[in-house]
């Protein structure tokens, strides 16, 4: 037999590429069945193959009138193939080559009396496999059969690229998720950890200031900027625990309940002060869908256009639409508005608007990230239109 093998360094890097693919010993799949059995019609053989060249076999991944799935890789023309200039290798009569004239593949089952057979090449350049068709007896192919087996292979090679990619693409979301989850249980377990010291800052600037011996005007002016940063950063921490374990604590599970109930829980909840005017959509409607995750995004919207607005009369609008596919809620204000600077980024966490509110706070930029992973978890969207001095509309739209 003609050796058919590579040298030590090539054969190791080709079978490292073939490998990678994950495709030996898998199941047998129709969109490559198709292509055997193309094969075999366009050039009228009663035997195709796909196979892959392991380091010692030929392993059949779909195949078309031939029982084996694996053949020793000395006896496998298809070995040959995958070693030949330009990528395709014929033998139109077994019996007369002397490299497989004493063939027990020819000599015995299957027969090959003709072989045609077109290299599966990666796209990183190595030749993994082969597509060929076999027949009993010898064969000649025209110029035009030649092309399409070429043609068949290439869609071969597409397809197992495709399966690869969609591995490493499952690969990098399971360790895009195993990364978010860590860092979500460790943004969780650091700010648990920073409340205690936090409250105790708090705690002693209380003592100071309710100190039996008056500090003097300077020092109680320092403990109450102790006191609001300690208020800003407990905030901050209570805003980062709850970021953290929004998205895998939301509850997702769907209840039915009616719209004109859902108002007004949203208004005993917010309670806003007498300022501030909250008007509902007056029409009900029954709704199915995930209520407390709905009002946890929506109490987050309505406290917000609370608190940035300047208006002498306050006015927030919550709309809601449906139609056959989806339910929409616009929370529309009065208020200060957002300026475009800030509108591309208004979700993305830590972001502020680098302005205090009307309780003189400034946000901690976690709230309305929060608000979009939410949504995220519904397979929604949010969206954002705003002008300064007249106010905004968050727009939200969730699958029914």
């Amino acid at each position: 037999m003609t050796n058919t093998n590579l040298s030590d360094d090539n054969e190791q890097a080709r079978l490292t590429e073939l490998y990678a693919l994950r495709i030996l010993d898998t199941l047998p799949e129709a969109d490559f069945d198709y292509l055997t059995e193309i094969a075999s019609q366009i050039c009228g053989t009663p035997l195709s193959l796909i196979s892959f060249i392991d380091g010692d076999r030929q392993w059949v991944k779909s195949q078309k009138g031939m029982v084996a799935t694996e053949i020793p890789r000395e006896l496998a023309i298809c070995a040959h193939t995958i070693v030949s200039d330009d990528g395709l290798f014929i033998v139109s009569d077994t019996h007369k080559d002397p490299r497989f004239a004493s063939n027990p593949l020819g000599i015995g089952e299957p027969h090959i009396g003709f072989y045609a057979g077109v290299s599966l090449i990666t796209d990183s350049g190595y030749a993994v496999g082969t597509l060929c068709i076999i027949d009993h007896k010898p064969k000649e192919l025209t110029e035009a059969q030649k092309s399409a087996l070429r043609a068949l292979a290439k869609q071969a090679v597409s397809l197992f690229e495709l399966k690869r990619k969609r591995l490493e693409i499952q690969q990098i979301n399971t360790q895009l998720r195993n990364m978010t989850s860590e860092m979500q249980q460790f943004a969780y377990v650091a700010a648990h950890d920073l409340k205690s010291p936090c409250n105790n800052i708090l705690a002693l600037a209380e003592l100071l200031k309710d100190n039996q011996d008056p500090l003097p005007e300077s020092a109680l002016e320092l403990v109450e900027h102790i006191s609001i940063a300690a208020n800003t950063l407990r905030s901050l921490i209570d805003n980062t625990l709850k970021n953290s374990m929004a998205a895998q604590d939301a509850d997702v599970q769907k209840v039915n309940f009616s719209l004109a109930e859902f108002w007004r829980e949203l208004k005993s909840t917010v309670s806003p002060p007498s300022d501030i005017e909250i008007q509902c959509s007056p029409e009900n409607h029954e709704l199915l869908a995930p209520k407390a995750l709905l009002m946890q995004i929506l109490l987050n919207l309505v406290t917000n256009a609370i608190k940035y607005n300047d208006k002498e009369k306050g006015i927030i609008r919550v709309r809601f639409s449906t139609d056959k596919e989806f339910y929409r809620f616009a929370i529309e204000d009065n208020g200060r508005g957002i300026s475009e600077v800030h509108l591309e980024k208004i979700f993305d966490l830590f972001h502020t608007l680098e302005v205090t509110d009307r309780f003189n706070n400034k946000g901690t930029g976690i709230g309305l990230n929060t608000v979009r992973k939410l949504v995220d978890k519904l397979g929604g969207t949010i969206t954002v239109s705003s002008k300064e001095k007249v106010g905004s509309v968050f727009t939200l739209i969730i699958p029914r």
